[in-house]
């Protein structure tokens, strides 16, 4: 006998609330997606799964379990109309391999070799800059215009002090900070990432970083996973996957920073229409790690200081799973500074030496400087107290 797929409307558990019930499916992405960016993966359609049922779980550690050799397959995540037991994470139904309900569904998968701590953003078009018309901050965040950007992978935080660790210890790296380079500290002139106001723990975003900090930590990187280099050393031009100077980013296969259009497409999650890296309209502080005491915007609600930087994680990310794409640290990107065109662009990532683009705004910033569209720019050796980097990769598998 097939299992009930539909469950009493009225079950109620500790751990859902009353409500309606919709007797349909409703369009993939009505509800908030969990921190990885999936939607739905409770409720709305049940979901085949690859494993066979009919076999019980095992007490001994697993890795990359399938379980073949059942008479059905399993089906995971609950559907519309049935009650928040089926709908929990854990739930699971076998049932014949060509069996079907109103509420059986499915979505892809696809095994792939890419490194961990990093979200695949698919590529697509969105319109970048200032869609809400609050004018810039500091650089020209107009004209809205079309952008295409290729599928990348962006690292699901920025980088952290244990990270970089790891990278000075391995090749004694010493930073523009600490060899007293560039400009703009806002500190005394001896701080760096070491010796900063406030005791960082190995989890948070390391900061003081210069735009050639975050490239030699990238080529560092792409070592580590014997992949090629994404700059040359000398004149920091971006190479491609044969050791060769490209302007294309597309071409790059190492460790890079992300163009400055693939950091906005990603802070809008996949471009929407939102004014903040958490996918909200209004900055909090206890959402958003900024300065909000003596905020005077009204997309900026008066909160707390922290006055320091908070761990990666430390608030909800956007629908991608990706964490602080407005506040803490400033993240560099690979572009240089440049007015924006009217017409659309394809992968843009403007050439030149300096000064770099820096985009989601810091710790120390209000709620203005902090929006997906917010510009800053240093030269390559500058660095502050809250100037940080996250990594990002061309992904090798597009739509």
């Amino acid at each position: 006998m097939l299992p009930s797929l539909r469950m009493p409307k009225d079950n109620m558990y500790p751990y859902n609330e009353k409500g309606i019930d919709r007797d349909n499916t409703t369009a993939v992405g009505s509800f908030r997606a969990n921190a990885l960016g999936l939607f739905d993966m409770s409720g709305n359609a049940w979901e085949w799964c690859s494993d066979t049922s009919g076999s019980e779980y095992l007490t001994d550690r697993q890795v990359n379990p399938c379980s073949q050799g059942g008479d059905g397959h399993v089906i995971r995540g609950g559907m519309h109309d049935t009650d928040a037991k089926a709908c929990r994470a854990s739930a699971r139904i076998g049932w014949y391999r060509r069996a079907c309900c109103p509420g059986s569904g499915f979505r892809l998968a696809l095994t792939v070799d890419g490194p961990a701590g990093m979200v695949y953003v698919d590529g697509g078009s969105f319109q970048m800059g200032d869609q809400f018309g609050d004018g810039q901050k500091w650089l020209p965040e107009t004209p809205v215009h079309e952008v295409e950007v290729g599928s990348f992978l962006l690292g699901r935080h920025e980088v952290t002090v244990g990270q970089f660790k790891q990278f000075t210890a391995a090749t004694g790296y010493v930073t523009s900070a600490e060899k007293r380079e560039g400009a703009y500290s806002q500190t005394p002139e001896e701080t760096h990432w070491k010796l900063l106001p406030f005791k960082q723990t190995d989890d948070e975003p390391v900061v003081q970083m210069s735009w050639n900090d975050a490239a030699h930590y990238c080529n560092w990187l792409s070592h580590q996973a014997d992949l090629p280099v994404a700059y040359d050393e000398k004149t920091w031009t971006l190479l491609d996957g044969e050791g060769r100077p490209t302007g294309d980013v597309r071409q790059v296969r190492g460790y890079r920073l992300p163009t400055e259009a693939e950091w906005e497409f990603a802070a809008r999650e996949r471009g929407r229409k939102v004014r903040f890296g958490n996918g909200q309209d209004v900055a909090r502080s206890d959402e958003i790690n900024f300065d909000a005491t003596s905020d005077r915007y009204p997309y900026g609600l008066p909160g707390i200081n922290h006055q320091r930087s908070t761990h990666v994680g430390a608030f909800k990310p956007n629908s991608l799973g990706l964490f602080d794409m407005s506040g803490n640290a400033w993240e560099w990107c690979n572009d240089c500074a440049g007015d924006y065109p009217a017409q659309k662009r394809v992968n843009p990532c403007i050439p030149g030496d300096e000064p770099r683009i820096l985009r989601g705004g810091s710790m120390g910033g209000d709620a203005k400087s902090v929006r997906v569209c917010s510009r800053a720019c240093f030269g390559r050796a500058d660095h502050c107290g809250n100037s940080g980097f996250r990594i990002a990769l061309t992904a090798a598998v597009e739509k």
